[in-house]
């Protein structure tokens, strides 16, 4: 019975065996083979296998179960040659110990019967093979003749020449049924899917080329400017007051009622609370139209303000896991972003802008000044608020990502006139890309290979497809921009709270030890990403607004969410030790703010 259902477990290996087997080479000059992952500047070496994709078309070539019942018993045979041969020298080891002992001789017997398997089989799947079996006996050197060995060999060789005219009696068939083979591979990223060009396979251009920095020590202009940002709210934060011992997460609340776009919808909201009281005697038919955009105004910022003394509440998140906190936030995120789209775009931008246009051009003297001043603050919000959402939507779907992945319909990537339909006689048997020609591309993104037959004007059928996934596998450093929360260890120090925000930025080095299981694991590289590096930050340990250098060794985790280390106050000699967590809120984000191309 086992070997009945190891036979059955051969048979399918063979008949299902891979058609597309690939290798990557990356710019260290390693290469892997067919791993989950590749370095995201690697080239890709694409083969395919002629009798697996010969096998898989089986049911267009006309031919009978019998005869690929015999392709297949022929292939399994032969793919134990090697095994088969050893099994013979290891039985005339046997041999050479053979013993009146019976234990001796079983074990002897026992490897003769297993050597002469494979043979076996191939005589039972072929019998026409023995005069070619015959012939090849005859052309033995007397030694190898009498020996086991040279007789098992000749009938592998004879096999092989059988295993030659099976697999052109195939070829015929399929180039008589006129079937096609296309081969295509697609680039996935966040922009869309564009195809790649396959030399010999196509007539499509190179993309653009692009090669993902590795080495990345310069800020970028939106790091330089997010590191301001920060700055500047950490430091009117401290000089208000506003940082307590008892709770982090007040400062983050607070930080956001100090951003722009919240300072500007509460002058807003206050500018339209102005104009009613001002105008409600004297033009109670404006105001009663104007009035709706102040009541609106002022139920978004409750809801602002109820949103950040949830957060600001240790309770709020009593009896949580981390993971069912972030969840909670991934949905709070969604329901603020899904508020704030129907505000900009159904109540302000759709509704009250016109409307105010109206009344303004309606209206003469000093309301036509206040009411055009009105229409100027709601254009304000509007773009403001419209930057903010774009930040919002990507720390949104960063959080969806992070812990329910995302999909892709491999289906919908359809081969086009540009991926030459090839005769299975005159296809290559290799093609190679490099993912430098595919254009800008990021971590996570993914390469999609696929191989299909058609015939005559029929669609293709989809034999194969493989999906292989970009991160950047090489050691490489690529910064990152945040707050980081320090503790100064001392006692002496004017700091009232356990915790010191300060803007910080780190160099993070990845790949350096864990290429291996980088190269293994998806999950690992979109969800831990282990790095580690040099952190910078601004202090004001002594209170006198002056900025202090804080140079730390930083250890990252998950993808930068969870950064922490210890640290030197440069100019108080002071240690620290500090962490980071990136908070998925609009326009700060407390952890990190990547470049590095891919980042």
């Amino acid at each position: 019975m086992k070997k009945l259902f190891l036979f059955l477990f051969l048979i399918s290996s063979v008949v299902n065996a891979q058609i597309l087997n690939w290798t990557e080479k990356d710019d260290d000059g390693g290469s892997a083979t067919e791993k989950k992952v590749v370095d995201i500047n690697s080239d890709i070496q694409i083969k395919i296998n002629s009798d697996s994709l010969a096998r898989r078309m089986r049911s267009k070539t006309q031919l009978p179960k019998s005869f690929w019942d015999k392709v297949n018993k022929v292939s399994i045979a032969l793919s134990k040659r090697k095994e088969s041969l050893d099994k013979i020298k290891e039985s005339n080891k046997n041999f050479k110990n053979l013993t009146n002992n019976t234990g001796s001789f079983a074990v002897y017997a026992k490897s003769i019967a297993d050597a002469a398997e494979a043979p076996n089989a191939i005589l039972d799947a072929a019998p026409e093979i023995a005069d070619d079996f015959d012939d090849k006996l005859n052309k033995l050197p007397l030694n190898e003749l009498a020996t086991k060995s040279g007789q098992y060999g000749a009938l592998f060789d004879a096999a092989q020449s059988l295993s030659e005219d099976l697999r052109k009696i195939i070829k015929d068939s399929i180039s008589n049924q006129k079937i096609l083979v296309q081969l295509g591979a697609w680039i996935v990223t966040k922009q869309g899917q564009t195809p790649i060009h396959l030399a010999g396979f196509d007539s499509l251009q190179k993309g653009d080329r692009y090669e993902v920095e590795r080495f990345n020590f310069q800020l970028s202009d939106a790091q330089q400017q997010q590191l301001k940002t920060f700055s500047d709210l950490i430091t009117d934060t401290n000089q208000n007051g506003k940082v307590t011992n008892q709770e982090v997460m007040q400062l983050v609340t607070d930080v956001f009622q100090n951003t722009a776009t919240f300072k500007s919808l509460a002058s807003l909201r206050d500018f339209a609370k102005n104009l009613v009281d001002k105008y409600k005697t004297q033009a109670p038919a404006v105001i009663a139209q104007v009035r709706p955009v102040f009541i609106d105004l002022q139920n978004y910022a409750n809801s602002l303000k109820a949103l950040g003394e949830k957060y600001k509440n240790p309770s709020s998140a009593q009896g949580m896991s981390s993971q069912q906190f972030l969840l909670q936030t991934q949905s709070d995120l969604s329901n603020l972003y899904n508020t704030t789209s129907r505000l900009i775009v159904d109540t302000l931008k759709n509704k009250y802008i016109p409307l105010v246009q109206k009344l303004a051009n309606q209206a003469a003297g000093e309301i036509k000044t206040d009411l055009t001043a009105l229409q100027t603050q709601l254009n304000g919000v509007v773009t403001g608020i419209n930057s903010d959402l774009e930040n919002l939507n990507t720390a949104k779907n960063e959080l969806i990502g992070f812990f329910k992945g995302s999909s892709f319909d491999e289906s919908t990537l359809q081969f086009s006139d540009l991926n030459t339909k090839l005769a299975f006689n005159a296809l290559p048997q290799e093609t190679e890309f490099s993912l430098k020609d595919t254009g800008f591309r990021q971590e996570g993104d993914f390469v999609i290979i696929k191989i299909g037959t058609s015939t005559g004007q029929n669609s293709t059928q989809t034999l194969e497809t493989d999906r292989i996934y970009l991160f950047k596998v090489l050691p490489s450093v690529h910064t990152t921009v945040g707050v980081i929360f320090a503790d100064p260890h001392s006692q002496t120090l004017p700091i009232k709270t356990v915790f010191q925000p300060a803007a910080s930025y780190s160099f993070i080095m990845t790949g350096l030890f864990d290429k291996k299981l980088r190269r293994k694991s998806v999950s690992y590289n979109k969800y831990f990403g282990l790095g580690w590096g040099l952190n910078f930050a601004s202090m004001d340990f002594n209170k006198d607004d002056v900025p202090e250098l804080g140079v730390g060794l930083t250890v990252s985790l998950f993808k930068d969410w969870l950064q922490g280390g210890i640290g030197y106050n440069v100019p108080n000699d002071k240690r620290y030790w500090f962490f980071s967590v990136k908070i998925p809120l609009p326009t700060f984000s407390f952890g990190s703010v990547q470049t590095g191309g891919s980042n």
